[in-house]
């Protein structure tokens, strides 16, 4: 019974941790008003949920663009044993706390670009099955195709170019291994993600519309309409 409650206290522990550096990040990054609604909105999501999910893809055999060399990043495939990086990926998104490890064993692929040890920005990409947290969707992916976990860019490195180089170097790297689609998405508001992706040459696809009522959850999908 000690120890068990023990592992309670350490988890929720946890838990608070990884929201008191979420909110930092969301102050940092959209000031206060727009964390307000987040928190709101968290306070909220035990009983409802209502947001709209896009989701878009790269056909890589359509992609022939060279990835930029002005910049003097360092980039680098990890593995499990680059524990410093994956420590500081975490803290940059605090849904991968404690994941990251067990995504690499089960095969994903993370570039990242480093300023000497200081990661700058990452992008996470995997195979398989995939679990999208904003939806509570797991996907299944065919044997070519992958998706895009997470791309992040270390706010002081952004304005940069760097994100566009970071999707440059994985569609290369993709390709080698004969992957043919990439997908990925972000809520319809992120519009900087939807701009990178924009650039690089995604086309939107899909518009996933989720809505939870206590614990009543609905999926809606919704085709995005070409310009």
């Amino acid at each position: 019974m000690k120890m068990s409650l023990k592992f309670q206290t350490d988890a929720g522990l946890m838990n608070a941790q990884i929201k008191i550096k979420k909110i930092q990040r969301n102050l940092n990054d959209y000031g206060f008003s727009i964390t307000l609604e987040k928190i709101i909105s968290n306070l909220i999501k035990p009983v409802y949920e209502n947001r709209t999910y896009r989701i878009y893809r790269l056909e890589l055999d359509e992609f022939h663009n060279i990835p930029s060399q002005e910049n003097s990043f360092i980039y680098k495939i990890i593995n499990k044993n680059d524990t410093s990086i994956i420590k500081q990926i975490e803290d940059m998104e605090e849904w991968l706390q404690g994941k990251v490890n067990s995504m690499l064993e089960d095969g994903d692929l993370c570039l990242v670009a480093l300023d000497g040890e200081k990661v700058a920005g990452f992008n996470l990409v995997s195979f398989g099955e995939v679990f999208i947290p904003l939806i509570n969707h797991t996907r299944k992916l065919r044997h070519k195709e992958a998706w895009s976990s997470q791309i992040t860019v270390n706010k002081n490195y952004r304005r940069k170019g760097l994100g566009t180089a970071l999707r440059h170097r994985i569609i290369e790297k993709l390709k080698k291994r004969g992957i043919e689609k990439l997908y990925g998405g972000t809520l319809i508001a992120n519009e900087p993600n939807l701009k990178l992706s924009r650039k690089v040459g995604f086309k939107e696809i899909i518009d996933v519309q989720y809505l939870k009522i206590l614990n009543k959850e609905n999926l809606r999908y919704i085709r995005v309409k070409k310009d």
